[in-house]
């Protein structure tokens, strides 16, 4: 149950930060970039990911999985709060939602 949370919520600040993108630029460039950002670790990484998630501890590979998340998350957050946040911040967190959920 607890998975099923973190992968939800992970896609779901995915979606997210491509909206966010887009409301302060409004390029739908900008959006086309952050959701690329999102979904090519995704694809590239998956064939990889599958065998090592089956040659190793899947505990542990869901635990790096999510401190990950929860890594670009927090990031995030302090960087919106200090008004720090640019889009290239939010590109990286989106790779890092990619990469965890390739993991996940």
């Amino acid at each position: 149950m607890g998975q099923i949370v973190s992968v939800l919520a992970s896609n779901m600040s995915g979606f997210a930060l491509t909206i966010w993108a887009f409301q302060k630029t409004g390029s739908a460039t900008v959006l086309g970039i952050v959701q690329v950002s999102f979904l090519l670790p995704f694809l590239l990484i998956s064939p990889i990911a599958g065998a090592m998630v089956d040659r190793y501890n899947r505990k542990l590979m869901m635990m790096v999985s999510d401190l990950g998340a929860v890594t670009a998350t927090v990031g995030i957050l302090i960087l919106n709060a200090t008004d720090n946040l640019q889009i290239w911040h939010l590109c990286v967190a989106s790779v890092v939602y990619g990469l965890s959920g390739t993991f996940q």
